[in-house]
């Protein structure tokens, strides 16, 4: 039994399962049997279940980063000015889905803010 794929997070009894059997479909005794159709769909559910799990789990900076199409860094200074509710695992930082989304959904509503502050503001200007 490999342990690269064990993360804290994969308490799931689904998950360990799916990773289990991940692991067996990559050792050489399987090897055989992998272009028959059953291996085929055994390894699909088996990745749907271990993707659908990582869906589960709170971001790391990388996944946050790359969800908010911005540099480590940045979500690590979101983070530490408190725009970005955060919690720490370890050294690590983690970000909960639910406070990505309401991230997200205040930065659309500035953004839009802005840009019709802006329409405006040309409007304005072109009424003489």
């Amino acid at each position: 039994m490999s342990s690269h794929h064990q993360h804290s997070h994969h308490t799931d009894p689904n998950i360990q399962f799916a990773h289990i059997i991940d692991d067996l479909l990559k050792t050489p005794e399987f090897e055989v049997y992998k272009d028959t159709d059953s291996f085929k769909a055994i390894s699909r559910i088996v990745e749907n279940v271990i993707e659908d799990g990582s869906s589960l789990h709170d971001l790391r900076m990388n996944e946050v980063a790359q969800r908010l199409r911005v540099s480590v860094s940045f979500a690590r200074k979101l983070c530490d000015t408190g725009k970005l509710k955060s919690y720490r695992v370890g050294r690590e930082r983690r970000v909960t889905k639910e406070e990505l989304e309401k991230y997200l959904k205040e930065r659309k509503a500035k953004t839009r803010k802005i840009i019709d502050e802006m329409v405006e503001e040309a409007q304005d200007l072109n009424t003489y």
